[in-house]
């Protein structure tokens, strides 16, 4: 591991990464999970655990299968269940609005780029001790994820 700023839920392979860490005699340190944002975290490394096990699967109907697996054993199967492995709902229209685009041979134009842009509020611990809200952006384009730089406070704007 490089020296850094990490918040990693500590797996396995994390667990191995600190040991060697440790052995080259870097300091790790570790800090409880903040119970109001344990289910953000946790579905967060979840989902990555298992989009890396979908991108692995060749074909569709295996990564369907796969995630109707899933919740089955979870027990989130009842309405949840993928039925359409190949098809997504895209949009819905009136029936007037239908009849137009039929006519008129068009279609709703929608984004390509698959950019998403999200953000949060965290309380950032500091070395002293002290503890600032702060914001922070996220960016996501083509399933990539990045964290844009934290917004950071004003001047005379006070610690928690």
């Amino acid at each position: 591991m490089k020296q850094g700023v990490y918040e990693h839920i500590i797996s396995q392979e994390i667990k191995d990464k600190i040991i060697e860490a440790e052995q080259s005699g870097l300091v790790c340190i570790h800090q409880q999970v903040d119970e109001a944002e344990s289910p953000q975290m946790l579905a967060n490394y979840l989902a990555k655990v298992i989009r890396q096990k979908l991108e692995d699967t060749e074909k569709q109907q295996d990564r369907v299968d796969l995630i109707n697996r899933i919740m089955e054993d979870v027990g989130l199967i009842e309405g949840k269940k993928i039925i359409k492995h190949k098809e997504l709902l895209t949009e819905v229209l009136s029936q007037q609005q239908a009849v137009m685009q039929s006519e008129s041979r068009t279609q709703t134009i929608r984004p390509i780029s698959g950019f998403r842009v999200s953000g949060y509020f965290r309380l950032q611990p500091y070395a002293d001790g002290s503890k600032r809200l702060i914001w922070i952006n996220e960016f996501v384009r083509h399933g990539y994820h990045r964290k844009a730089l934290i917004d950071r406070a004003k001047e005379g704007e006070e610690f928690i």
